[in-house]
């Protein structure tokens, strides 16, 4: 099989072994809830490390879509694993998020595509404004109505709407 790793650090954001615990897990619970929406694919699952069980943790790197180190969980650290297994995202590992793509045989070109394509939906999530990432957030990850997004931002300065939360969602 072939498989192609990409690496990449948040703008603004200390590397993962600078910042503190705390505020470790917060930005790996912030990046789980963002990749879904950025990677377009509702057929996903993510897990913080630290809630798996050491045999989770041990077949995950059996299966090389975690690192030893990631599946330590000496610190807070995450994945997102595509169902069909060809996607993944380890999160705090070495890096901020350490994109994965896999393809049967030699499929070197296919998995490049499909890492890059991934990061690149990242980058366009991370360009998206801050109201549009809140609507986002409420929608997909949240699982709230349109209505009931609306009501929740109704109570912002800048909020104009139904209407606005909609157009900011088909648009994010």
């Amino acid at each position: 099989s072939a498989r192609v790793r990409l690496a990449r650090n948040l703008a603004g954001r200390a590397f993962p072994r600078k910042l503190a615990k705390a505020r470790q897990q917060e930005l790996v619970e912030e990046l789980l809830a963002a990749i879904p929406a950025a990677s377009g694919r509702a057929d996903a699952h993510a897990w913080e490390m630290a809630r798996l069980c050491e045999t989770e943790r041990q077949l995950l790197v059996e299966r090389q879509l975690v690192s030893r180190e990631l599946a330590a969980a000496k610190r807070p650290g995450g994945l997102w694993l595509a169902d069909d297994e060809s996607l993944a995202v380890m999160v705090n590992e070495e890096d901020h998020l350490r994109l994965q793509a896999f393809r049967p045989g030699d499929d070197l070109a296919g998995c490049l595509a499909a890492a890059v394509a991934l990061d690149q939906a990242l980058d366009r999530l991370a360009a998206m404004s801050e109201r549009a990432a809140q609507v986002v957030e409420r929608r997909f990850f949240a699982g709230l109505s349109l209505e009931e997004t609306a009501e929740s931002l109704a109570q912002l300065e800048d909020y104009y709407g139904p209407s606005y939360a909609e157009r900011l969602y088909r648009t994010s």
